[in-house]
């Protein structure tokens, strides 16, 4: 089978949907030196989720940008500690963006598209040809089918319905790629810790977004007043609430093995009084 992206050498990479170098970093930094799926919460994990799109050249053209961003922004703000990060960027960063938009993408309809909410199916391929076609450099731009980025900081407050602490771990660590939908509006999102990325596959006619579109050429990006769609808290929410749930099927078992492993690693935690 040919690569999905150049359709002309055959695919032979397992791809990361999501840059590998998120997962180093969260396997770099968890307590036990390992993370956890919420599909199956009992099992460790040390890589994130592949698909096979790419031959070897299309996944070295895609990691020239993923070093970029990783250096530029990724390493900044999670191992920096950089979250309001102001930078200026040129064409790299949407490269990059396009690149995980058509990724994330391409992977969820290999799964299959017959859940697609609202009649929004037909709307997936368009976008995924739109944005083939700029990464092959066959259109200097991507129409409506914007890209949006965002660095989150830590919240201030949450929805009375959200627990804090819930809200903070999701905001700092939690990694996720899907369709997000409404009636008049359908988006793809990707979530790398602190960073969200969003390509547009419907746009909204109100436009909600403010400060958040990529620039194709050449940008600046700094933190202030950001407009986003609603989509992305509702979408938020839900994600967290699976969070949860999947952590509290953890099983004795392994809730022990998180802990000794832990300690092994940085001494034993002090006894409840």
């Amino acid at each position: 089978m040919l690569c999905d992206l150049c359709q002309n050498e055959p695919k032979q990479e397992d791809s990361h949907i999501i840059p590998a170098f998120v997962f180093r970093y969260l396997k770099a930094t968890s307590p036990t030196g390992f993370f956890r799926g919420t599909d199956e919460p009992n099992r460790r994990v040390q890589d994130g989720p592949k698909c096979k799109l790419l031959g070897p050249a299309c996944e070295d053209y895609f990691a020239k940008y993923e070093k970029i961003f990783s250096e530029e922004i990724f390493h900044p703000v999670h191992r920096l500690g950089k979250n309001d990060l102001a930078f200026e960027y040129e064409d790299w960063l949407g490269k990059f963006c396009v690149s995980l938009s058509w990724r994330a993408l391409a992977a969820l309809m290999k799964k299959g598209v017959d859940n697609v909410p609202f009649g929004h199916g037909p709307l997936l391929q368009p976008a995924l040809n739109t944005w083939r076609d700029f990464l092959l450099g066959k259109k200097a731009d991507v129409g409506c089918h914007k890209q949006h980025f965002l660095i989150l900081g830590d919240p201030t407050s949450s929805p009375s319905q959200l627990n804090g602490t819930e809200l903070a771990l999701y905001i700092q660590r939690a990694t996720d790629y899907n369709t997000m939908h409404a009636e008049n509006m359908c988006y793809v999102m990707t979530k790398m810790c602190r960073i969200v990325v969003v390509g547009t596959i419907l746009p909204e006619q109100s436009n909600p977004w403010a400060n958040t579109e990529v620039n194709l050429q050449r940008g600046k990006y700094a933190p202030g007043d950001f407009g986003v769609s609603s989509l992305l808290f509702s979408f938020f929410e839900s994600a967290i609430a699976e969070t949860k749930e999947g952590r509290q099927r953890i099983s004795g078992t392994q809730s022990d093995t998180i802990l000794k492993t832990f300690e092994r690693k940085h001494g034993p935690l002090p006894k409840r009084s």
